[in-house]
């Protein structure tokens, strides 16, 4: 915006100063518009602070873009030029200061979101990790268990065959004739 209030100053037709007006104008909605979006969503009361005092700059700033473009129609242009290098300027740097201050603060705080992050996932990959052996260690246990169960009904039965018939005699209750003792 500062470098198309610049550039208002050399124009020479109106058509181009209306459209750089238009341009400024646009330029500054945008501004505003990012400026409120980012004190919605920044997280932390540092981040809102700072984003409060880059929208109260932009307000501060509003009346000398105002008073600059005045100057312009009036085709005062050695005011202008003044209140550019002036006031505008100054209105500027700090908004551009307390900007960068947003950004360093913006970027503080997504490297602690991604090392947050890194470190959740390591974790996860360690519980997986943790999880699958575990798996694969019950799942050993539950075959080692059918087999030994296997073997031990396996050998029941054929210690059972060695085994002669009782056909007919004494036993126990409940065995039927054909039962093997």
């Amino acid at each position: 915006m500062h470098m198309r209030m610049k550039d208002i100053l050399i124009l020479k037709t109106p058509e181009e100063v209306q459209s750089t007006i238009y341009e400024i104008n646009a330029l500054e909605r945008f501004a505003y518009s990012e400026l409120s979006t980012l004190e919605e969503n920044i997280l932390g009361t540092e981040g809102q602070k700072k984003a409060s005092e880059a929208i109260r700059l932009m307000d501060e700033w509003r009346p000398v873009n105002a008073r600059i473009l005045e100057c312009v129609k009036d085709l005062d242009f050695d005011t202008a030029a003044e209140l550019t290098r002036q006031e505008s300027a100054i209105h500027l740097l700090r908004l551009e200061a307390i900007m960068t201050e947003l950004n360093t603060y913006a970027r503080n705080s997504a490297t602690g979101f991604i090392m947050e992050s890194k470190r959740l996932y390591r974790r996860a990959e360690e519980l997986t990790v943790f999880l699958g052996i575990l798996w694969i260690l019950l799942s050993m246990l539950i075959v080692l268990f059918t087999i030994k169960r296997a073997r031990s009904t396996e050998t029941q039965l054929a210690n059972e065959k060695e085994r002669p018939l009782i056909l007919s005699g004494s036993r126990p209750a409940g065995w039927s004739s054909l039962s093997r003792m």
